[in-house]
């Protein structure tokens, strides 16, 4: 796949503002687009480079929810407040059977 010239800045607005009105149905939602729109598109991203660092920076930088490695699922999961705050019963994802009790 031939490499396309740098976006002009006129190009990029677009094209951001076209995934940001789009953008719904979550983070995964908001994923598949962006590699749609850049990657099978624009072609700005070749496709072996979408899942290297470059990015998961871009992402990082650009997507207002966190890679699934970074959300924080561990902490809130060994809370039983947490749980009983919002209904998680037993066998849910943010339910532990073993919790990490400190104190």
């Amino acid at each position: 796949m031939t490499e396309r010239p740098a976006p002009t800045l006129k190009q990029a607005v677009a094209v951001w503002a076209k995934i940001g009105i789009l953008s719904f149905g979550g983070p995964a939602g908001q994923i598949a687009l962006m590699h749609r729109v850049l990657v099978d598109e624009q072609r700005w991203i070749a496709e072996d480079r979408a899942g290297r660092p470059e990015f998961e920076r871009l992402m990082t930088n650009t997507n207002p929810h966190p890679l699934g490695r970074f959300r924080a699922i561990g902490a809130p999961s060994n809370i039983p407040e947490f749980a009983a705050a919002f209904s998680c019963g037993a066998g849910d994802p943010m339910v532990r059977a073993q919790r990490c009790v400190i104190w």
